[in-house]
């Protein structure tokens, strides 16, 4: 996506763009020129220089295969104040009553986790092996805002940069306006996991949808087909920036998410 931008000589054009993201809200003339490349920009801007970050949401992925269609529900919160201090909590509905709780906790250069399957409170080296090792129990959640808070992360990279990436038409999501950006997250056939867990993935999609005043994301949505079975995934963001988050947000505790 940025090397086909380039290419195109639009560099001067979005230096012009970037200048602020309330510039851009200010002229809504402009959203309808932004292209895929800009809006990305803009986004990873706003979370990129945000004093502070919250939000609440809840991924929910359908899997299908020839003979049975399930679903799977993890609701999830993060709580973010810069430099360094985050929280993020999720539960996996789908793995029982009460649902197993993981929580990942950073500030300054102490990280702990806390993970029902398995109890007892851990110190990962730092703070990117905790987010990378929930990222597929996750479905992602630890791995797309913690890196769009902390993009100078040597593990976090560019969530949001899609392979092929098109903008497509904007849409509304519970009432706030979106752009929207479509793409591939990984190319395809690939070849996942090894041994008797291996997969190849023949197809993979992603839809991110970016709200026009804010420029945070508000909903993903992915489909993936695999050789046996397909999944549908939508992640749904409740988010802020630049409000106060509440001390006892921030420090490690005890499960909050509903």
């Amino acid at each position: 996506m940025s090397n086909r931008f380039f290419r195109n000589g639009a560099a001067a054009g979005l230096i012009l763009v970037l200048g602020t993201a309330a510039t851009a809200q200010q002229r809504p003339h402009d959203a309808a020129a932004l292209t895929d490349t800009q809006i990305v920009e803009l986004a990873e801007r706003a979370y990129a220089r945000c004093d502070s970050y919250r939000d609440s949401g809840v991924v929910v992925t359908t899997f299908v295969s020839e003979d049975r269609r399930w679903t799977a529900e993890i609701p999830f919160t993060t709580a973010f104040s810069r430099p360094d201090r985050l929280r993020l909590e999720f539960k996996d509905k789908s793995l029982g009553d009460p649902p197993p709780t993981t929580i990942i906790w950073s500030t300054g250069g102490e990280v702990r986790t806390w993970r029902d399957i398995d109890p007892g409170v851990k110190t990962p080296a730092d703070l990117e092996e905790a987010l990378a090792a929930a990222t597929g129990v996750s479905q992602g959640i630890s791995y797309r805002v913690p890196s769009l808070l902390r993009p100078g992360a040597a593990w976090g990279g560019r969530p949001l940069d899609l392979h092929y990436s098109v903008r497509i038409g904007d849409a509304e999501d519970a009432g706030f306006g979106c752009f929207r950006i479509r793409g591939q997250r990984i190319r395809t056939p690939i070849t996942l996991g090894e041994g008797e867990r291996a997969a190849v993935l023949r197809e993979n999609s992603m839809t991110i949808w970016i709200d026009k005043d804010t420029y945070l994301v508000r909903k993903v949505e992915e489909s993936n087909v695999y050789d046996t079975f397909s999944t549908e995934a939508i992640t749904t963001y409740y988010p802020e920036i630049d409000v106060e988050i509440p001390g006892e947000l921030l420090e490690f505790g005890t499960p909050q998410t509903d």
